[in-house]
């Protein structure tokens, strides 16, 4: 799985500050189909840019936009000799006013804040005085069906052992989702709230 992503970031002046605080707006991803994995790097750059282009219009059409980036997309853009995708491309993108500048380490850095900051949220909260459990979870594929072998271990150090015969032909990663999914169903039916999962796959 190949995926193009953008962030559109708004440079605002504010007290205090010598530079443009950089706050982030939107973050525009979107997962190659199998055709568009194929394409080469300048095209998937491009297609970045074009995609966060259909997706915030409104952003482009009344706000000065830089597109910075390591690679010099705007030769390419400019470029008259272009042909197929790369000038379909470029022409919807010529009529924005759309300038393109070299990443510093400035620029970069409001991704690494915006990553940062997002971790924070969504790390789940801290439990107390919860009893947790560890699973440890192998699968065997072999010629005539595949084996799972699943081990719960209590944060007591009570052990549980399970193992389940598959009767089916998977491939291995088949077969270690099917680990997985048993695992899951085992902890349900267990009642355990607290999991730390250890697998190979």
């Amino acid at each position: 799985m190949q995926v193009v992503s953008a962030a559109l970031v708004v440079e605002r002046e504010e007290e205090g500050h010598i530079l443009k605080v950089q706050c982030l707006m939107y973050f525009v991803s979107e997962v190659l189909s199998d055709s568009k994995t194929r394409y080469p790097k300048i095209q998937k750059l491009l297609y970045a840019v074009l995609i966060t282009k259909r997706k915030l219009h409104h952003y482009f059409e009344s706000h000065l936009v830089i597109v910075v980036m390591s690679f010099p997309l705007d030769e390419v853009v400019q470029n008259r000799d272009a042909i197929g995708r790369i000038a379909k491309w470029a022409l919807e993108l010529m009529g924005q006013g759309i300038s393109y500048a070299p990443r510093t380490t400035i620029k970069s850095q409001v991704l690494a804040d915006f990553m940062t900051e997002w971790t924070k949220i969504q790390m789940p909260p801290a439990a107390i005085d919860q009893e947790y459990w560890t699973i440890y979870i192998d699968a065997s594929l072999m010629k005539k069906g595949a084996d799972v072998g699943l081990v719960f271990v209590s944060s007591l150090g009570v052990r549980m052992k399970y193992m389940v015969r598959i009767h089916f032909l998977a491939s291995n990663n088949v077969v270690e989702y099917e680990a997985h999914i048993n695992g899951l169903r085992i902890v349900v039916e267990l009642g355990i709230r607290w999991l730390d999962g250890w697998g190979d796959s």
